[in-house]
């Protein structure tokens, strides 16, 4: 972003992902390093945006906004769970949003249905290049950036096992071939001497 819009307060997000290496995307940056400086990623700054007094934060491997907490890898990306029910995003074309913004009557409904939260103004068409693949799919980078923003605002976000749940499902794992070593151990003709 240009030095003349940050520096009046602005509050900008940035749009950059990064796939894993089978060009599938599982994971978002929250914040990127760019000019010497912190960006919020589009999807996080919708979050810093609606809670201007929450203090953002973080420790090894989180970042935190007032009491929230994500756990972030290397990079700064979180892995997020996208939902079941994608395909069923709410899309409201903007000339709707700008007359219930405006007051226009009959536009009550779309009104009440945008109070208080967050929404995120774009293309929704993957036709002018803007998508991602993702687990489901190839989807538009407006819908992507949405489902982010809000597997943040409900913590959605695979977090890491702790040893104890890494312990117990190698155990676990392991079971079954233990016990078939030792059948099969039981079941071997001996020599008799």
């Amino acid at each position: 972003p240009l030095e003349r819009f940050t520096s009046r307060g602005a509050r900008v997000g940035v749009i950059s992902v990064q796939p894993d290496e089978d060009g599938v995307l599982r994971r978002v940056a929250l914040l990127h390093r760019a000019y010497e400086r912190r960006l919020p990623a589009l999807t996080f700054a919708g979050l810093l945006a609606a809670e201007p007094e929450s203090t953002l934060g973080g420790g090894p491997g989180t970042i935190s906004l007032g009491a929230r907490q994500w756990p972030v890898n290397e990079r700064g990306e979180t892995a997020i769970r996208f939902p079941s029910n994608a395909r069923q995003l709410e899309v409201q074309p903007f000339y709707k949003l700008a007359l219930a913004a405006a007051g226009a009557p009959g536009y009550e409904a779309i009104r009440d249905a945008v109070r208080g939260r967050v929404g995120f103004v774009g293309s929704s068409s993957a036709i002018l290049g803007d998508f991602a693949y993702t687990p489901l799919g190839r989807m538009p980078g407006l819908y992507l950036n949405a489902y982010a923003h809000a597997a943040l605002v409900q913590g959605e976000v695979i977090r890491p096992g702790g040893l104890g749940l890494d312990v117990f499902l190698f155990v676990l794992f392991m079971l079954p071939a233990v016990v078939l070593r030792a059948r099969l151990a039981a079941i071997q003709p001996r020599h008799i001497a």
